[in-house]
């Protein structure tokens, strides 16, 4: 290095590769999927799921974490580590969203950010899994956004059994897959977030290419 480098000392050089490998290897954790609008953003996402640095339990009894990563499935450890987190330190944290007594066992934003792109990807895959890659294609970018952050909430197979507003959206009548949507027992669980992701379907209808 010393000759490829005359100018710089041996010691120092190193700790330049050294900062330069780490840095890459902390981008390279995070794999970003672009936002088909408003509400599959992280922004929107923090607001449906809310953002929390310490474990808390949902309201089916699963570990969360961050912008709704849950904690108890099988791989959570090993993207908590691909995410460059601490899976145990976490684990050993306090039992509330709200608690942010022992700081070294706080989440740190790039850690969540993280997760949280890992789990939107696979959501935003759903709608071509579930529609086909060229009907899903021709979709406008609200109501693809709203299937997007529904199946972030549900899951792929749970958002697979609404076959009616499925069909609604197949026939790119926006203004009825929303309607369909306001009558699910989903929509009364989740309340307004139904209700941004209604707005985000009905987007649809100006065949705006952003909602």
């Amino acid at each position: 290095l010393g000759t490829l480098f005359p100018t710089l000392p041996l010691l120092p050089m190193f700790r330049v590769l050294l900062l330069l490998a780490l840095a890459a290897l902390c981008h390279s954790a995070v794999v970003e999927t672009i936002n088909y609008g408003a509400c599959d953003s992280y922004d929107r996402e923090k607001l449906n799921e809310g953002y929390c640095v310490h474990r808390y339990k949902d309201t089916m009894g699963i570990w969360t974490i961050g912008v709704g990563f849950n904690m108890d499935k099988l791989d959570a450890r090993l993207q908590v580590g691909e995410c460059l987190g601490k899976y145990d330190d976490y684990m050993q944290g306090p039992d509330s969203c709200s608690d942010r007594s022992v700081a070294s066992q706080d989440m740190p934003d790039r850690v969540i950010k993280c997760l949280f792109e890992k789990d939107i990807a696979g959501a935003r895959k759903c709608g071509a899994k579930l529609f086909g890659e060229s009907v899903w294609a021709g979709f406008p970018a609200g109501p693809k956004s709203a299937f997007s952050d529904m199946a972030y909430n549900l899951g792929c197979a749970g958002l697979s059994t609404f076959h009616t507003f499925m069909g609604y959206m197949k026939k790119h009548e926006w203004e009825s897959a929303a309607n369909d949507m306001s009558h699910t027992l989903w929509c009364r669980q989740v309340g307004s977030r139904c209700t941004r992701d209604i707005a985000c379907m009905r987007s649809g209808l100006t065949n705006s290419t952003r909602a």
